[in-house]
């Protein structure tokens, strides 16, 4: 436990001083930081999913590359909002449909079957979908993370939600990227 607070230190330090510190690292150290933060990021990825599961144990929606999805869990149903980082856009139109609802243990997708609710794709133009399934030019979903940033995108989510009559308190809401 105590390697492990003293690579937080270490990764705390290494994002406030940059490259001048890892420059002093040798390469093992490097490595295991890697190591480290493969592993906690797939945990907290887990962690966000679990925070959209139903109690009836319907799957969790696949995180897609090139964006994420902002969740959350409204009358015992789940609504996902694919997003699309910059560059991208869907495979799909999504503009009738902004976003996906689980619900008795299925998804709505426009994908046979399964949790994969979008594909994002490179793309100069973007036209399939909303504006607001769109990250900023200069923030993709990770960037919004790491800004603290997700909670506007929260909000939007749930503002779209009640306009389509949506009224229930969301739960677990959450932006989630791959």
């Amino acid at each position: 436990m105590l390697s492990l607070c003293v690579y937080s230190l270490q990764h705390e330090a290494a994002e406030v001083c940059g490259s001048s510190l890892l420059s002093n690292w040798n390469l093992e150290d490097k490595d295991q930081l890697q190591r480290s933060m493969a592993t906690l990021s797939k945990m907290l990825k887990q962690d966000q999913l679990n925070g959209c599961i139903l109690p009836d144990g319907s799957p969790s929606a696949e995180v897609h590359s090139n964006g994420g999805l902002v969740c959350a869990i409204i009358d015992f149903k789940v609504y996902c909002k694919p997003m699309c980082d910059h560059g991208y856009d869907f495979s799909f139109l999504r503009r009738s449909r902004p976003y996906e609802v689980c619900s008795a243990g299925s998804w709505t997708t426009q994908f046979i079957g399964g949790n994969r609710l979008a594909t994002c794709i490179g793309s100069t133009i973007v036209i399939s979908a909303p504006p607001s399934a769109y990250f900023p030019k200069d923030q993709d979903c990770l960037e919004t993370l790491r800004l603290d940033r997700q909670d506007q995108i929260i909000q939007q989510f749930i503002t779209e939600l009640r306009e389509q009559e949506i009224t229930g308190a969301p739960k677990n809401a959450s932006l989630i990227c791959k």
